[in-house]
């Protein structure tokens, strides 16, 4: 069958070499579509003079099965043609030591594309726009994993872009806290003394009980789980907030796993805060000013 979903987040599996699509299907369902046929690959840019089909023949026992296939190309390097060789991985995992080892055969001059993010390198060649809308054949799996989902899907074919331009209704959760560190930052008193949340139209607020924070920390996760947000939006809580959320979480050992997947809130490449399956905007960010410091 066929789905049409609009695109809010994407993630992946490094042990399962699977892309994770989170969307808002038609109907306003929220499901995850899983593609475990994109595999991602780099370029062996071969030196002049040299045959690619001499590159190939010399990567070829240095792969040890970790290649799927070779292929020779010709593409453009600043807009001069060259020739290359296209690395086809068989696992994702596999990509980066493969491409250090391969930059050290006779005839090849350069490594390139190897630093591009698997989710990235799907985006891209897909031709897949978040906050977009995209029809896929799929079929339904059972969620045996637990996600937060109305559904979930295993991608028989690439997305497309559909047509349909208007987005779906979007649930959106708001939440700032305040930090208490009584006799200083590194002394290890800290902890979150209050925890304000906005849901739809419910606001609700979490207090820490004589310095215990334990009951905010896992009040807020269970407030996500139940509201089920699609946008999680803070002022400056990419820069304080989630981090003090995932400090505090750490030091008392409990998960706020916020994720649709179930994991809790992470850092990504660029030091933004990710939460999985959900848009997480810093409203701070469009602001050029830098942000008061919390006490």
């Amino acid at each position: 069958m066929e789905t049409e979903f609009w695109l809010l987040d994407i993630t992946y599996s490094l042990s399962d070499d699977e892309i994770r699509l989170y969307g808002i299907d038609g109907g306003g369902r929220r499901v995850i579509i899983l593609d475990r046929d994109f595999h991602h690959y780099f370029y062996l840019l071969v030196g002049e003079g040299v045959a690619p089909s001499d590159v190939i023949d010399a990567a070829r026992p240095k792969a040890e099965g970790a290649v799927l296939r070779f292929e020779r190309v010709r593409k453009r390097l600043f807009g001069r043609p060259v020739d290359a060789v296209k690395v086809t991985c068989r696992r994702h995992a596999l990509l980066g030591p493969l491409a250090r080892k391969l930059r050290k055969v006779e005839g090849v001059r350069g490594v390139l594309e190897d630093d591009i993010r698997y989710s990235d390198r799907y985006l891209i060649d897909n031709d897949v726009t978040p906050c977009g809308w995209h029809r896929v054949r799929v079929e339904e799996v059972e969620n045996r994993w637990g996600y937060r989902a109305d559904a979930v899907y295993r991608a028989l074919g690439a997305p497309s872009r559909s047509e349909r331009v208007e987005p779906p209704q979007l649930r959106v959760l708001s939440f700032s806290l305040e930090y208490c560190a009584p006799f200083g930052v590194s002394s290890g008193e800290s902890f979150v003394a209050t925890l304000s949340v906005r849901a739809g139209g419910r606001a609700q607020r979490f207090v820490a009980e004589d310095r215990d924070d334990r009951s905010v920390l896992r009040g807020f996760a269970g407030l996500v789980a139940d509201y089920d947000p699609d946008v999680i939006v803070g002022y400056g809580s990419n820069l304080f907030d989630w981090r003090v959320l995932m400090e505090r979480a750490a030091a008392n050992k409990v998960r706020i796993d916020v994720g649709r997947d179930g994991s809790g809130p992470h850092r990504s490449v660029y030091g933004h805060v990710s939460v999985a399956g959900r848009a997480n905007v810093d409203l701070l960010n469009h602001v050029e000013r830098e942000p008061a410091i919390k006490l």
